[in-house]
């Protein structure tokens, strides 16, 4: 873990401060991978990369909502 990490965030600018660099960071990863790479079965279970990320990524926005809808001191809700 790196310095700017092994600390709590200050703030909450601070806090989606991380969370972008750490969503940068983890996209650069996936650079070199191949369309190949992506749809091959197995990664986790029998999901490939591509359906991994397109389910972390749904949480991910999801997840992005909720905070947003909490600070406005609203909340979701449910059918």
């Amino acid at each position: 873990m790196s310095d700017s990490t092994s600390t709590a965030p200050r703030n909450v600018s601070d806090l989606l401060q991380r969370i972008d660099d750490s969503w940068s960071a983890f996209l650069v990863s996936l650079d070199d991978l191949t369309e190949e790479h992506l749809l091959e079965p197995g990664a986790v279970g029998v999901w490939s990369l591509k359906e991994l990320l397109g389910h972390i990524a749904f949480w991910d926005d999801l997840g992005r909502e909720n905070a947003a809808l909490a600070l406005s001191g609203q909340a979701r809700e449910f059918d």
